[in-house]
Order: C-alpha cells, then structure tokens, then sequence
C-alpha cells in the first residue's frame, strides 16, 4: 500500500508547498509595505502593529515550506524539524514583544532609566 505524501501533510504544509524563498518575499514585502505606511502616516497605532502580527503569520507557512523543501529532497532530520519550531516559536515572541514595547513606549511616554529597562 503506497501513500501519497500529500495524504499525510497538515493543512499549513499544503499551503505552504516548498519555497521558503516565496514566503520570506511576501514577509519581507508586507514589513516593506507596513513601513511606508507608516511613513505617509497613513496608518498609526493600533493598526499598524496589527498589520505587523498579521504579516508576522506567514512565517509560519515559511517554516512549514522550509520542512516540506527538505523532505522533498530527502535532507531532513528531526534535529532541523526541531530547530525550525524553535526558530518559529522565538521569532513569534519577538514579534509580540516588540509590539508590546512599542506600544508601551507609545502610550506611557516613558523616559530616564524606565525607557532603558523597556528597551
């Protein structure tokens, strides 16, 4: 009995397919797009951090191509599925920290040795 592999892929691998590159692109398109944004003044707080979280999503699907790039061409191992999820987990929580300092940093105005321990 031969399974397709696709049979045992998640939804998200699907999507993804097996270019990372094309993934990096739209993430680093969509940061692109959020700065000029901003820039014109077009967009402020709240909207652009969650324009930021939004964009930030598709990291996930880059994770996912970059898993499903490798076992395609059979150059995968648990140790880089691993770090691929950690990589994942770490950069989500920059994302969300980073927002949580800039808006902090927005709303309270800070200065002095306050405006060191945010940073």
């Amino acid at each position: 009995m031969n399974i397709d592999r696709s049979e045992k892929m998640g939804v998200v691998s699907r999507i993804a397919g097996t270019s990372p590159a094309a993934w990096a692109a739209a993430f680093g398109l969509g940061v692109m797009v959020i700065a000029y944004l901003e820039y014109r003044d077009w967009i402020g707080m709240p909207w652009n951090l969650f324009a930021m979280a939004v964009v930030s999503l598709t990291l996930i699907p880059l994770g996912a191509a970059a898993n499903n790039r490798a076992e395609a061409k059979c150059e995968t191992s648990t140790a880089i599925k691993n770090y691929n999820r950690r990589a994942l987990i770490w950069t989500m929580g920059y994302v969300l920290t980073l927002g949580i300092a800039m808006t902090a940093y927005n709303s309270l105005k800070l200065d002095g040795p306050l405006l060191w321990i945010l940073a």
